[in-house]
């Protein structure tokens, strides 16, 4: 639902309402055998049955207002999830959650040239982070001679508080400073028990961290436009008594070129450092996409290599 709002010639308004909802499910078999010089290793191989259902129900309402250079965005989202997990595996560990939430968004903007698309604008929102299917799966299955691996059913959804600052000039040029924080968030993690380790994933952590985002774009006419991008962030979490300070650093570009004989060259490149959590170490390989495309037939039959 969406409608105009007139309060005077000076104030433009539009209010927006709406509904949603989403329903997952999702039915897992498999019989997992390993096999070593040909003979079955019972230690490692399982048998997993599971089923799970996530419902999710949302009612929200917008309202847009500007006046003069100021601009307001004033949000509110209903939620609610039910979330049942179902294990023919490991049935005494089966759950199920279901929780309503309220999801809050602010933003104000002000305009210090309209013409040259000069903005400013600071902003609040709160967001949700749900447990993946994987992670709240109870089976418990044995991963080697001294370890054992399982889900939480347990696991609970956290919150996200994001506050931030936006500037942007000439409409293209944006830097992005944001600070956000969260409460009871998961990790994932091992316990050394007799010289046995099991590894499970609990609630119970805390995070902040900083980011700060930077995009230039860089035009070259007729010939096609690149846009080049980064990303710095840095961090604080707790988890079980351990604090650890982590630093990321990210960038990239995207380029759409226009090539002789009507051909299109679009890229995506992107490559981040290795960032550090309590407990891991994530690398993530540089990501390379490229294209070359050419429109037939009036634009009817497009060709494209990747």
């Amino acid at each position: 639902y969406e409608r105009p709002v007139h309060i005077n010639r000076n104030i433009e308004s539009k209010f927006f309402a709406g509904v949603k909802g989403g329903w997952l499910i999702h039915d897992t078999y498999s019989d997992y055998a390993y096999y070593h010089s040909q003979v079955l290793d019972e230690i490692t191989s399982y048998m997993d049955k599971y089923k799970y259902s996530e419902n999710i129900y949302a009612a929200y309402t917008k309202y847009n207002m500007a006046i003069h250079s100021f601009s307001f965005v004033v949000g509110l989202r209903v939620e609610h999830s039910e979330v049942n997990t179902e294990s023919l595996t490991n049935p005494e560990r089966n759950k199920s959650n279901s929780y309503t939430d309220l999801f809050p968004q602010l933003n104000i903007g002000y305009s210090l040239n309209k013409d040259k698309g000069h903005n400013l604008s600071i902003g609040y929102s709160k967001g949700i982070f749900r447990p993946q299917i994987a992670d709240l799966n109870p089976l418990v299955k044995r991963i080697s001679e001294f370890g054992y691996e399982m889900g939480n059913p347990d696991l609970k959804s956290f919150y996200n508080h994001t506050y931030s600052f936006t500037a942007t000039w000439f409409n293209k040029y944006i830097l992005q400073i944001a600070y956000g924080h969260s409460k009871n968030f998961f990790q994932s993690y091992g316990e050394n028990i007799n010289g046995t380790v099991y590894k499970t994933i609990q609630n119970g952590g805390k995070s902040s961290y900083i980011n700060v985002y930077a995009q230039i774009p860089v035009s070259f006419g007729k010939w096609g436009d690149i846009n080049m991008n980064g990303r710095y962030s840095h961090g604080k979490s707790e988890f079980n008594g351990y604090e650890k300070y982590t630093n990321s650093l990210s960038w990239g570009c995207s380029a759409m070129i226009r090539l002789p004989v009507g051909f299109n060259l679009t890229a995506m490149y992107a490559h981040s450092l290795p960032n550090r959590s309590i407990y891991t170490r994530t690398s993530i390989p540089p990501y390379v996409n490229v294209s070359i495309r050419k429109s037939f037939c009036k634009n009817k039959l497009n060709v494209s290599l990747l």
